[in-house]
Order: C-alpha cells, then sequence, then structure tokens
C-alpha cells in the first residue's frame, strides 16, 4: 500500500482532575477531562512513482511523531494558603524545529561517493612514491646502518643503546612517524602493485557506496524562577550512492589505478604536514574524489542517491522553587523523532561537495599527534 500524506493524533483515554484547595483541605475549584492528545503523527512531502533499481525515480518524505510533554504541577501560594496540583500537557515547541546541521550531512555523502570511487580505482599513486624515493632510500639506509651497529658492538652496548632510545621522546616519536608514514604506505604500495597487475580493466558495471555518521549532543536552558528545559538529541545521517558505468579500457583509466593525474593532488600530498589538515578538513580527500569523478564522467549511464536523515529529541522540563510568596515543583518529559528520506534520480556523475569542518582523531591520529609534538622538542 502506497504512503500517503497525512496527519493523525493519538489519544489516551483517563481522568485528569486539577484541583485548588485551602490549607484546611477545602476544596476552591475543581476541574475534570477525560482525555487527551498524547502524540501527533505527520506523514507529509511524500512523492511516491513507480520504479525499481534498474529504473531508479525520485522518493521523498519526511515522517514526524511529536510525543506531548507529559507530567506534573505543584503550586502553593504562601500569601493566599492556597494549592493546586495539575496534569501538565502540550506540544514540546521549539524542539519540533530542529534540523540536521549541513556540514554532517555533507561529510556523510562525501564519505559515500568516496566509497563509491574508490571501487573504481586502486589507491595506489606512484607519483607521490616516486617523489619520496628519496626518504624511502634513507629509511633503507638507515636499516643496514643498524644492522651494521648490532654486529660491530656487543650485547651490553647494545643493551644501553636501546635504554637511551626509550628514554628520548625525540627518537622515539621520530622513529613512530617513519613507521606510520613511510613503512606502512611502502608497504601497503607494494601489495596494491601486485594486486593491480592481476586485474583486468575496470569492469564492474554496477557499483555501490555507502556511509553514516551520527552527533549526539545536550542544550540545557535556565530560565526564571529555576525553569529548567533539557533536551538530550541524537542527529544520524546515512548516504548511499548506486551508479551503473560502462565498461572502459582507455588509457587513463589503465594510468589511474597506479598514479595520480591530478598535479593538484599530488602537489597537496607533497606538501609537508597536509596530512594533519586532512584530519580536520579532508582536502586530499576530496582532491582524489574530484579527480575519480571527473574520470568515471564519460563512462557514467545512469544512477541515484539516498540521503537518510534523523533526529531523536529527548525533552524534559524541571522546576523546584520557592521565595516569601509561592512554592513551585514542576516535572515534565515528552520525545520528538523526525525522520526524512530523500532518493533523487543522478542525471550524471555526481561530484564531491567542499569538505567541511570535522576533526577526526581515534586513537592511531592521537599517536601521531603526539609523535610530531616530539619532534619541536629540543
Amino acid at each position: 500500500m502506497p504512503m500517503k500524506n497525512g496527519n493523525r493524533n493519538y489519544y489516551a483515554i483517563r481522568t485528569v482532575e486539577n484541583l485548588a484547595k485551602q490549607t484546611d483541605g477545602r476544596i476552591i475549584s475543581s476541574t475534570t477531562y477525560s482525555s487527551e492528545i498524547q502524540a501527533s503523527d505527520q506523514l507529509s512531502n511524500v512523492l511516491s512513482s513507480k520504479g525499481n533499481f534498474s529504473s531508479p525515480t525520485n522518493q521523498r518524505f519526511n515522517h514526524i511523531v511529536n510525543t506531548y510533554k507529559n507530567g506534573s504541577n505543584y503550586v502553593k501560594s504562601k500569601n493566599g494558603q492556597t494549592w493546586y496540583s495539575q496534569n501538565v500537557t502540550g506540544p514540546l515547541g521549539s524542539t519540533s524545529g530542529r534540523s540536521i546541521p549541513s556540514d554532517l550531512a555533507v561529510n556523510v555523502q562525501n564519505a559515500a561517493l568516496s566509497s563509491l570511487l574508490d571501487q573504481t580505482r586502486s589507491a595506489i599513486d606512484l607519483s607521490v612514491d616516486l617523489a619520496q624515493a628519496g626518504q624511502v632510500k634513507g629509511m633503507v639506509a638507515g636499516i643496514f646502518k643498524l644492522l651494521l651497529y648490532v654486529k660491530k658492538h656487543p650485547t651490553k652496548a647494545l643493551k644501553q643503546f636501546y635504554s637511551d632510545f626509550l628514554r628520548d621522546p625525540k627518537k622515539l616519536g621520530g622513529k613512530w612517524l617513519e613507521f606510520q608514514y613511510g613503512w606502512k604506505p611502502l608497504a601497503q604500495t607494494i601489495y596494491d602493485c601486485g594486486v593491480a597487475v592481476q586485474q583486468d580493466a575496470f569492469q564492474r558495471l554496477r557499483v555501490r557506496g555507502r556511509a553514516s555518521d551520527q552527533r549526539i549532543g545536550k542544550d540545557v536552558s535556565r530560565l526564571a524562577q529555576n525553569l529548567v528545559i533539557t533536551r538530550v538529541w541524537q542527529d544520524s545521517v546515512r548516504a548511499e550512492y548506486v551508479c551503473n558505468f560502462a565498461i572502459r579500457t582507455d588509457v587513463a583509466s589503465a594510468l589511474s589505478n597506479f598514479t595520480s593525474l591530478n598535479p593538484v593532488s599530488i602537489a597537496w600530498e607533497l606538501t609537508p604536514y597536509s596530512f594533519v589538515v586532512d584530519w580536520a578538513v579532508d582536502v586530499g580527500g576530496y582532491l582524489r574524489s574530484a579527480e575519480s569523478a571527473c574520470l568515471m564522467a564519460s563512462a557514467f549511464k545512469d544512477g541515484y542517491s539516498t540521503l537518510s536523515m534523523l533526529t531523536l529529541v529527548d525533552h524534559s522540563e524541571s522546576q523546584n522553587f520557592e521565595d516569601s510568596t509561592v512554592e513551585i515543583q514542576l516535572s515534565s518529559h515528552g520525545t520528538y523523532r523526525g525522520s526524512d528520506k530523500n532518493r533523487s534520480k543522478l542525471g550524471a556523475m555526481p561530484f564531491p561537495r567542499p569538505p567541511q569542518f570535522k576533526v577526526d582523531l581515534g586513537a592511531a591520529r592521537a599517536a601521531n599527534a603526539i609523535a610530531l609534538l616530539t619532534q619541536h622538542m629540543r
């Protein structure tokens, strides 16, 4: 059954009584009602047309489920010697207006497109390796120098050398960086070259790339009379690209499996500490994806992209206030769930968007950053 635009409200049948009393227990007023709105369910912007994976069509919908805040409110008037207790209900207000940050969506879309493009060519870039041949030669010479040192010196001297090495942060950090950005990439290049020479030209007609990410946060607003509004939110984004390509057997395709063809990309990779910049703004990944997109543009046949975004919000209000005239105790809670899914047919090869700022610093990169800092120690 196809989806249709529409709104509906959920009702919970129960009795709620609002009372106002004097301190001696006498009821001044009483109001009773037997139903209240608990949640609203809204489905909108639905686009539906016949299509399948071979001939994709544009599809979109927004789905919002807003559970109204619910709780209790106790108010005591000290001057009038009266108090009342009432049920609290109502919409969540500004919560329903929350939207996914654009930088999160852009980064996920770029990651999904990069995943797709990485399948159309190898990760080898011999141009960079050739430009750094002098450094590779130096690393190999350092190994032979170390072997000669071990051969000439007795065990006691070697133990002292090793102990001194471990106590020198600059030397230790330097060797760590040499391993991370020298030996590991060199070994990966050798392996990738062996794999590439055994494979035929790019033959895959249908390629899929996916990526996802999320962001969690908490907003706290403190208003008058100790009223605290807390929103714990989670934004999730998933992106997918599916493209169909023609078989490529041209020279550019063969060369792209072994080297970058973009001088700007080569220059960036050879720029000192460019990889540190990529931890925050992935310039290198953007240049690589842009080059791959240009190379595959002539082979592109058709495809589609899907962007799914989900926002979850846990909304609560609390108040504990007392002065010479009144005492207030409030507690209420509600939830919000908003989802948006948009599938678009691609009329041309998709091109990556400019990367957004995002500090991507895991355990390995944190260790590399520490090693880099040691190189500037005296």
